[in-house]
């Protein structure tokens, strides 16, 4: 997932249409979010298509995480991570462009969430320290400069983190995250799978933060995965992660695959290989966006989303440039939001009637 490696049944009575509505109601969950990554080379801000849609919040792309220290891009492992001042060599960028772009979001209405990724590790291709060799300050800087962005932008409401891969060493920066966000009442969530959570990572959630759980990538990559079995593997990871965020009072979202992603595709266009490396076992599915984006709602509908208070709504995954890390189709078809838009999902709750 991450970008440098590579998302009613109608009743006769009106009693029961106004129970419905009563229940659903009291959820409280959130419109659908575009996830999108703004291209400031491209002057690509995605605001036409995700407008004309009709989406009212937004994920931005702010931009990506790079520490040049502790072994990361040839650095010295004992070189200390600095994230201020003249000495400064590891970054959480949040461009102009993209400052620019969550204004104009939020000057049209929209609820403005930013984006960060990143890849860890010490292989060429990636650019993010292993949490577990930083320090208790260097922890801190972290979490500060990252917090700092959104606390300090009053058109975002919070952001998503998707710096992969996600490891329970990461525990620390999370907690200290999680309690600058919310000294400045704003939100932050994290893109994994929850089934990797320890406890400790439960706990840090806290009243700021929320899991993005990944609906997708469940099974093989580069390899098309049946719909009725990938509604299987979803209901399964829903029931455990409706079951956890009851047990530690963790809010969540879905994140949807709209477009191409590792194992929901039409088609892959990235070469001999699989993105990352491996084996390509289908260069073409014999499956619509549409036929996957229906099994996520059926999924979602037998674990019964809509009424536990937890769920905070769903996204869209994702808009971005044409290749896609190869798996198209790179935007989501009308087709697919269509779905959505009829599943009572795309709408705050407040909104349905």
């Amino acid at each position: 997932h991450n970008k440098k490696q590579n998302r009613f049944l109608i009743m006769s009575s009106l009693g029961i249409l106004i129970v419905i509505s009563l229940v659903i109601k009291s959820n409280g969950y959130q419109s659908a979010f575009a996830f999108t990554y703004t291209d400031g080379k491209a002057n690509q801000d995605w605001y036409n298509i995700v407008t004309s849609q009709g989406y009212k919040a937004i994920y931005v792309y702010a931009g990506d995480v790079e520490t040049y220290c502790r072994g990361v891009q040839g650095s010295k492992s004992s070189t200390e991570c600095i994230f201020s001042g003249p000495d400064t060599n590891s970054f959480v960028y949040y461009t102009p462009f993209a400052q620019q772009t969550a204004a104009k979001y939020a000057a049209a209405g929209f609820e403005v969430y930013l984006n960060w990724d990143g890849r860890i590790g010490s292989s060429s291709n990636d650019y993010v320290v292993n949490f577990g060799e930083l320090t208790s300050t260097e922890i801190m800087a972290f979490a500060n400069a990252t917090a700092s962005w959104a606390c300090n932008d009053d058109n975002v409401k919070g952001f998503g983190w998707d710096v992969e891969p996600f490891n329970n060493n990461q525990v620390s920066y999370f907690s200290a995250l999680s309690k600058m966000v919310k000294a400045c009442n704003k939100k932050w969530g994290i893109f994994a799978f929850p089934s990797d959570f320890n406890t400790d990572m439960w706990n840090t959630f806290g009243e700021s933060g929320y899991v993005i759980d990944s609906s997708y990538d469940l099974t093989t990559p580069c390899e098309c995965v049946e719909p009725s079995n990938y509604e299987s593997k979803l209901y399964q990871q829903l029931v455990g992660l409706k079951a956890n965020a009851l047990k530690y009072s963790v809010d969540y979202q879905i994140l949807l695959s709209g477009s191409g992603t590792t194992t929901i595709y039409t088609s892959y266009t990235g070469g001999k290989t699989c993105l990352g490396g491996g084996p390509v076992y289908n260069y073409t599915c014999p499956y619509s966006m549409e036929q996957w984006m229906s099994s996520a709602v059926s999924a979602m509908n037998n674990a019964s989303l809509k009424t536990d208070s937890r769920f905070i709504g769903v996204g869209v995954y994702d808009y971005t440039d044409t290749n896609n890390g190869g798996f198209q189709p790179a935007l989501p078809p009308s087709e697919s939001l269509d779905l959505l838009k009829s599943s009572g999902y795309w709408n705050a709750s407040d909104d349905i009637e």
